[in-house]
């Protein structure tokens, strides 16, 4: 039982603290993809839960991938 309360609060950690951060989910997800960082979703909600300064860092790195391909769009 305690395994099961773990994982759906990792579960649930990382669209909460995304929301929190002013991104969702989709959109920090597309943003990691665009600025090629790669971790999976078990990672990113440790990150969420105990590491806020990296998580809000990998989100603003995910922010700004999505305003570069923003502008790359435009320009194409």
């Amino acid at each position: 039982a305690t395994t099961e309360i773990y994982t759906l609060s990792l579960h649930d950690a990382l669209p909460i603290s995304c929301r929190a951060a002013g991104i969702s989910y989709s959109r920090f997800i597309e943003g990691l993809h665009a600025a090629h960082i790669e971790l999976d979703r078990k990672v990113l909600s440790d990150l969420a839960i105990r590491d806020e300064v990296a998580f809000n860092g990998l989100v603003a790195q995910a922010q700004d991938a999505l305003k570069a391909k923003a502008a790359a769009a435009k320009k194409a």
